[in-house]
């Protein structure tokens, strides 16, 4: 049960970085969600197409350490035309 709890948790916090993160207030965006299961891990990627802006939600501050720590194994990766974050949990 916690590593679904841990499941939700991190991959709620990488849709809510991309949406606070990657779009500025008033615009639209596209927020994707991809999750596999395979017999050796299951995979959770997050994708935005916005464009990382920092310090500008002055409440947060608690999700990457959540998504770097929850997961056995994550990857960010940012770029001119979008953030992807991939955590994978062994099985």
């Amino acid at each position: 049960m916690e590593t679904v709890q841990d499941v939700e948790l991190a991959s709620y916090e990488a849709m809510a970085n991309a949406v606070v993160h990657a779009y500025p207030p008033g615009t639209t965006g596209v927020v994707e969600l991809d999750a596999r299961l395979a017999a050796d891990a299951l995979t959770v990627t997050v994708t935005d197409h916005g464009r990382w802006r920092t310090g500008d939600h002055p409440s947060g501050g608690h999700g990457l350490p959540l998504i770097r720590n929850l997961p056995g194994q994550t990857d960010i990766a940012p770029g001119e035309h979008g953030t992807t974050v991939s955590m994978r949990w062994p099985t």
